[in-house]
Formats: structure tokens, C-alpha cells, sequence
């Protein structure tokens, strides 16, 4: 049997509240294993977006942090399965590691929470965007980036740092441009894709662009 939690308020009180549930755990886990093992299975739920979903924590030990998610979501409009969101942690759980997961966990949790309002269970009002799965296997990175639904999902993730970190959303999109693999112009593009992005969602209240030049 697994635990059910449920989380009120809107998206930022439901990321935090996700994210210190998963840190809590990384700090009672404290294990040494070189490979991954699930310390941590909930099912969420929140009536005030309203979502449901099952969230699950794997981790590893490592001296380089490492932090992804993943989303697990029918691809229809509508559908009766709960969707799943995988967050893979590989941490040696130090002070310095902690925190900059809370930070990263900002942008993760809610990058995925994006991802299944997108599709299936918790579909919301003019969000739904078709099945790209067979697309994503073909594309490189810069075009991953700028698929149909990852851009909102980027940029939603991107904001939810910001507001953790109290950083600009312009520093916290370069970093996170950063750790792609990505030519400078290719950078470019991506950010000028997701500033329009974060323009159009009302996330970015001044437009004021600012190359990755400028930036480094």
C-alpha cells in the first residue's frame, strides 16, 4: 500500500511542499548504493488545480549531483490512468548537494507537474497537446528543447526556479542552457524561443533580451 498526500493551493505552494517531502527523504535515506534504488512512493493529490498523480523518488550515491524527471502520462486527451512522475537523484546527500537540489527541484517538479496537464488524467483547459513520442526518439537536443511540449513545460520549470532562487528568469535560463550540450548560437535560438515563451504566459514581465554573450 502506498501513502496518499494531499497537497492544497496552486502550483508553487504544491512544488514546495513536493520538494521538501523529497528532501526530507534524501536526508533519512543516507544510503551508499551505486546504483538506483526507489526510497519514496506517494500519490498526490490537489483539488485546487486539481491534479492527481503518483510521484516517485529513485537515488544513487555520487559525488556529482545529478537531478532529472520524468513523466509517465497517457498521450490522449482524456484517460482513467493516473500518470506517474519519476524523479532520479544521483547525491552524497552533503550540505552543498542539499542545497542546490531544492533549487533544482523547483524547476524538475514543476517541468514534469507541466508535462501531465498536458495529456491524459489531468488534462487541463486548453493545455492538451498530441502524442510526440515517435519524435522525440528521432531529434537532437536543440530540437527536443523546442518540441511543442517541452517549451512550456522548460519555461514553467525555469520560472519556478527563479522565484526559489530569486534569481532572474534570464540568469536561470542560461544556466539551465548551460548544462545542455548545445552550440552558443544554438543557445540563442533556444532562449529566444522560451523568452518569447515566457512572454506569452506572463512570466516575464520585462522584456529585456540579453544574449548569451552578454551573459558569459
Amino acid at each position: 500500500m502506498h501513502e496518499t498526500i494531499e497537497i492544497s493551493g496552486k502550483y508553487r505552494n504544491l512544488v514546495t511542499q513536493i520538494s521538501r517531502l523529497i528532501l526530507r527523504q534524501i536526508k533519512v535515506s543516507k544510503h551508499k548504493r551505486l546504483s538506483y534504488d526507489v526510497v519514496l512512493f506517494k500519490e498526490i493529490i490537489n483539488r485546487n488545480i486539481p491534479l492527481q498523480f503518483y510521484l516517485g523518488l529513485q537515488t544513487k550515491y555520487s559525488n556529482n549531483l545529478y537531478i532529472t524527471g520524468d513523466s509517465y502520462n497517457p498521450t490522449e486527451p482524456t484517460s482513467t490512468q493516473i500518470p506517474y512522475i519519476e524523479i532520479s537523484i544521483e547525491t552524497n546527500a552533503s550540505k552543498n548537494h542539499l542545497s542546490r537540489i531544492g533549487l533544482r527541484l523547483a524547476n524538475t517538479i514543476r517541468h514534469e507537474i507541466e508535462h501531465i496537464t498536458q495529456s491524459g488524467f489531468n488534462t487541463l483547459p486548453g493545455k492538451y497537446l498530441p502524442d510526440d513520442q515517435e519524435l522525440r526518439e528521432l531529434v537532437n537536443e536543440k530540437e527536443y528543447l523546442l518540441l511543442d511540449k517541452e517549451i512550456p513545460a522548460a519555461v514553467r520549470g525555469i520560472h519556478s526556479e527563479s522565484l526559489k532562487s530569486k534569481k532572474s528568469f534570464i540568469n536561470v535560463l542560461y544556466d539551465y542552457l548551460d548544462r545542455t550540450y548545445l552550440l552558443k548560437k544554438d543557445i540563442e535560438e533556444v532562449a529566444s524561443v522560451y523568452l518569447n515563451k515566457a512572454k506569452e504566459l506572463n512570466l516575464w514581465k520585462k522584456w529585456q533580451y540579453v544574449t548569451y554573450a552578454q551573459q558569459h
